[in-house]
C-alpha cells in the first residue's frame, strides 16, 4: 500500500514538472513567434521602418567594397564596430540584397526586406534557443511556481525596455546571444563544446571589445583553460580579414577603427537622460548642484575605473567557492550578474539595455533557496508598477506630460543596481552549495 502511495506520489510529482515545463516551453515559443513576425516579418513592411543601426552594417559593407572610408567619426552614426565583423555581414547578410523585391502579383517589399528577414530571424533564434536550453530545468532540478511569478512581474517591468531593444539594440541581442549560447556549450555536460563556445565568446568580444566583460562568468567559475582558449580564439578572428581583403586593407581599416572608438560624442548626447551609464547619472547629479562638467574628460578617466572595478568584483566573486558543477538557476542568476557588469562599463547603457538583463533576475529570485521574501517581492512589485506607469500610454491617461524626470534622476540605474545586490546577495547566500 506504502508503494502505491510513493508511486502515485511520484507519478503526481511527474505530472507538475511536465506541467512546469510546458508553460515555459510555450512561453519561449510564444515569445519567439512573437519576437519573429513584430520585429523580423512586418519590421520592414511600410508603414515599418528599418532601424538606422542595421541600414549602417550594409553602408559599411558597401563602402568597403567600393573602396570608400567605412569608419568616419564625423558621421551622425558612425560604424564602430570591428573588421571581423564587418567581414561577417559583408559575406553572409550584405549578398542578400541583391534579391528581388517584388513577388508574382504586384506585392512589394523593400530592397532591404530579405536581408533583414535573415539577420533578425538569426538572433532571435539564437536567443530563444539560449533560454529555452537555460530556462529548462534538469532532470535533478525543479522549477515551481515562484519562476512564473517572477516572469510575470519582469514582463511587466521590462516590456517596454524589451520593444525598444528589439528596435534599436539589434547587436546588442546578439552580443548578448552569443554570450549565453557559450554559457551553455561549456556549462552542459552532454552537448559540452568548449572550442565552438568559445568561438562565440570572441566573435560577441570582437564585436565589442567591452563585452569582454561578459567573461567575467568564466572567471568567477574559475574557467581558465576557457578563458586563455578564447582569448586565442579572438587573435585568429581578428586577424582573419587579412585572408579575404588583404594586409594593406585590413591594418588600415583598424586604425580607422581604432581612431574612431576614440572618438567620442557630444557632451549632451552622453549625459542625455536616455544614458543610464552611473557616469551619466553622476554627471546630471552634478550638474543639477551647479557642478559645470566636461563629459568627455569624465569619462576618459571614469571608464577605466568602471572596468577596474567590475573586474575587481568579478576576481571578489571568484574568491567564493562557484567552480562547483553549476544548477541552471544559479547559472542564469550568475550571467545576469555578469551582464550587469557589462553595464556599467558600457559608455551609452540606454534604457532598453538596463532592462535586458531583468527577466533572468526576477525567475532566479523567485526559486526556493533564493530570496523567497516578501521584501524581494516588494521590490520587484513596486519596481514594475512605477515603470508600468511610465510608458507612454499610461502616462497620457494621467495627465503626465513629461515622462522622462524620472529617467532624469536614474530611476532606471537605481532600481537596476537594487536587483543587482539583491542578485550578488542570493548568489554569496547560496555560494557553499552547488552553483
Amino acid at each position: 500500500m506504502k508503494s502505491i502511495r510513493n508511486e502515485s506520489a511520484g507519478n503526481a510529482s511527474s505530472i507538475t514538472n511536465l506541467k512546469q515545463d510546458s508553460v515555459i516551453r510555450a512561453f519561449l515559443i510564444i515569445l519567439g513567434v512573437y519576437l519573429f513576425f513584430r520585429f523580423s516579418v512586418f519590421a520592414v513592411q511600410p508603414p515599418g521602418m528599418i532601424p538606422n543601426d542595421y541600414l549602417l552594417l550594409h553602408t559599411a559593407s558597401q563602402n568597403r567594397i567600393d573602396g570608400h572610408v567605412v569608419y568616419n567619426p564625423n558621421d551622425a552614426s558612425p560604424y564602430k564596430y570591428s573588421p571581423t565583423f564587418l567581414l561577417f555581414f559583408e559575406k553572409t547578410i550584405h549578398p542578400f540584397l541583391q534579391f528581388k523585391t517584388k513577388f508574382e502579383g504586384g506585392f512589394k517589399v523593400h530592397r532591404e526586406y530579405w536581408p533583414w528577414l535573415l539577420w533578425s530571424s538569426f538572433y532571435i533564434f539564437l536567443l530563444i534557443f539560449s533560454l529555452w536550453k537555460l530556462w529548462l530545468p534538469r532532470e535533478e532540478q525543479k522549477f515551481n511556481a515562484r519562476f512564473l511569478a517572477g516572469l510575470f512581474f519582469a514582463l511587466i517591468a521590462g516590456w517596454h525596455g524589451l520593444l525598444e531593444l528589439f528596435s534599436y539594440g539589434q547587436v546588442d541581442i546578439l552580443i548578448f546571444s552569443f554570450f549565453l549560447f557559450s554559457v551553455w556549450l561549456e556549462e552542459d555536460s552532454k552537448k559540452k563544446n568548449t572550442y565552438f563556445g568559445s568561438f562565440f565568446a570572441a566573435f560577441h568580444f570582437l564585436i565589442k571589445p567591452q563585452s569582454a566583460i561578459l567573461w567575467s562568468y568564466f572567471l568567477i567559475r574559475k574557467k581558465n583553460s576557457w578563458i586563455l582558449r578564447t582569448l586565442g580564439m579572438s587573435v585568429v578572428l581578428f586577424f582573419l580579414p587579412i585572408l579575404f581583403w588583404g594586409s594593406d586593407v585590413f591594418f588600415r581599416l583598424i586604425h580607422e577603427w581604432i581612431f574612431t572608438l576614440k572618438m567620442h560624442h557630444n557632451s549632451e548626447f552622453l549625459i542625455s537622460s536616455l544614458n543610464h551609464n552611473p557616469l551619466a547619472v553622476f554627471s546630471r547629479y552634478l550638474l543639477l548642484c551647479g557642478v559645470p562638467v566636461n563629459a568627455e574628460v569624465f569619462y576618459k578617466f571614469g571608464e577605466p575605473l568602471l572596468i577596474l572595478a567590475a573586474l575587481g568584483f568579478a576576481f571578489v566573486l571568484r574568491g567564493q567557492d562557484f567552480s562547483k558543477k553549476s544548477s541552471p538557476e544559479k547559472q542564469t542568476l550568475l550571467a545576469s550578474v555578469c551582464f550587469f557588469l557589462y553595464q556599467l562599463c558600457t559608455p551609452l547603457s540606454w534604457r532598453w539595455l538596463t532592462f535586458a538583463w531583468m527577466p533572468w533576475v526576477a525567475v532566479v529570485c523567485w526559486q526556493k533557496n533564493f530570496l523567497n521574501t516578501t521584501f524581494t517581492r516588494w521590490i520587484f512589485g513596486i519596481f514594475a508598477v512605477i515603470v508600468l506607469l511610465l510608458q507612454k500610454n499610461f502616462s497620457q491617461l494621467l495627465g503626465i506630460s513629461e515622462i522622462d524626470v524620472l529617467s532624469k534622476f536614474g530611476f532606471y540605474f537605481w532600481g537596476n543596481l537594487a536587483l543587482f545586490l539583491l542578485s550578488v546577495y542570493a548568489l554569496k547566500r547560496n555560494s557553499r552549495k552547488t552553483l
